[in-house]
């Protein structure tokens, strides 16, 4: 394509000679399926006739590349008459009209999710199985059942986004005596029966939920329900004289509710945020004589855990929590270095894209190719994508509601 003149005042080229300047300006980006990679090649000529007003940019779009995430511009220009600073003047000019065609395809680039979103919308699951209907997975193979059992994480990550549907769903999966449960469906269901009732993975959807909502009256009943609900470790007659630490639920045999020292700083910095009590983990340390100093800086856990968590749905954990952390105002720098080593280590992941580098085109593009489409629907609405191993053909198994989610944050 060719461009106009930048400008219509008159400038005289200035003294003799040659100027020549190459530029790379590159932004990588992590690797993503069918990603756009756009290169931008402009050659600006000018001799000591030419003024600022004859100047013309020729700009070439190169073809997308499989093979890289990075979005290149290179600019190789020759100034016979200019100096290097007007050179550079120019080369500041070229950079502005390169931008402006970025920008008319980032344009592009959220037309196509907002046409996306909708077929997303008019697919996605709903279960029916309580007094509402909510978000959820569908068991694969039985469309009409609800494999609910991560919902209450899910649906806190869809109503941090912005979803009506997922902050009804977490707050309907309390119930009166302040316990949260894994989704408004499974209230009451306990082990051994069915799977652990709760788990430390669920109250991340629970506190997100809290920072979007401000609910001050479900969070502390909630807090109120884990400091009542320490285990007995010494019982005499029928007699508790000594309870243990704090759980998320009491009908983990196998411990899996048992609070972790990050568990108790992001309860406390929740509470801090919305303004409650959230000293209950310092309260029961000093009681069992424990050390608060084990209460390290959010930050430090996630520098930690995004350096050592398995890919899959741990290393998904560990972008929930800097998402968290984000809406905390935890510590920049270290969540912002925490992100770029989850995305390093995972570079095919459009959630943890967009932790690292933001709303970009790119990270736009990532999502739509891994996402389905109306030529490419899933078959079984079971897995939110961000938590598994990427694969090819990720959208066959998609439940929607995760292409949901990072659409709205997108936008």
């Amino acid at each position: 394509m060719t461009l106009g003149p930048r400008s219509d005042r008159v400038r005289p080229a200035l003294d003799s000679g040659a100027t020549n300047v190459r530029i790379v300006i590159s932004s990588p980006m992590a690797k993503a399926p069918r990603p756009p990679s756009l290169g931008v090649q402009a050659r600006f000529t000018l001799d000591s006739r030419d003024s600022i007003n004859d100047i013309f940019l020729g700009a070439k779009i190169c073809a997308p590349s499989r093979s890289t995430g990075g979005m290149g511009i290179a600019m190789a220009m020759r100034f016979p008459g200019l100096t290097l600073s007007a050179a550079i003047t120019l080369m500041l000019c070229g950079a502005a009209l390169v931008s402006s065609s970025l920008i008319s395809s980032s344009s592009t680039f959220a037309d196509d999710l907002a046409t996306r979103d909708t077929f997303w919308r008019n697919n996605a699951f709903l279960c029916a199985g309580s007094s509402i209907l909510f978000p959820s997975k569908e068991v694969k193979g039985h469309p009409q059942d609800c494999d609910d059992g991560d919902m209450t994480l899910f649906n806190g990550l869809l109503c941090s986004a912005g979803e009506a549907a997922g902050c009804d769903a977490v707050a309907l999966s309390q119930s009166a005596d302040g316990r949260w449960w894994r989704s408004p469906r499974r209230i009451g269901m306990e082990a051994t029966r069915y799977d652990v009732s709760f788990s430390p993975d669920q109250s991340l959807g629970v506190l997100l939920y809290v920072l979007r909502t401000g609910d001050k009256v479900r969070f502390s009943h909630w807090l109120s329900w884990i400091e009542s609900h320490r285990p007995c470790l010494t019982k005499i007659g029928g007699k508790c004289f000594q309870y243990g630490w704090l759980r998320f639920c009491s009908d983990d045999v196998d411990k899996r509710c048992t609070l972790r020292p990050a568990d108790c700083v992001r309860l406390e910095a929740v509470a801090q945020t919305i303004g409650v009590d959230g000293s209950l983990c310092r309260r029961t340390m000093r009681e069992l004589g424990l050390p608060t100093d084990i209460l390290r800086p959010l930050g430090d856990f996630l520098l930690g855990a995004a350096a050592v968590n398995d890919p899959g749905y741990p290393q998904h954990l560990v972008g929930v929590d800097i998402l968290l952390a984000r809406k905390l105002g935890v510590d920049p720098s270290k969540v912002n270095q925490a992100a770029a080593i989850l995305t390093a280590r995972t570079n095919d992941n459009p959630f943890f894209q967009y932790l690292n580098v933001g709303a970009t085109a790119g990270v736009r593009a990532a999502v739509l190719s891994t996402c389905p489409a109306p030529e490419r629907p899933s078959g079984n609405r079971f897995q939110w994508t961000w938590e598994r191993v990427a694969r090819p053909d990720a959208w066959v198994d998609s439940m929607y509601w995760e292409c949901i989610f990072l659409g709205d944050l997108l936008r």
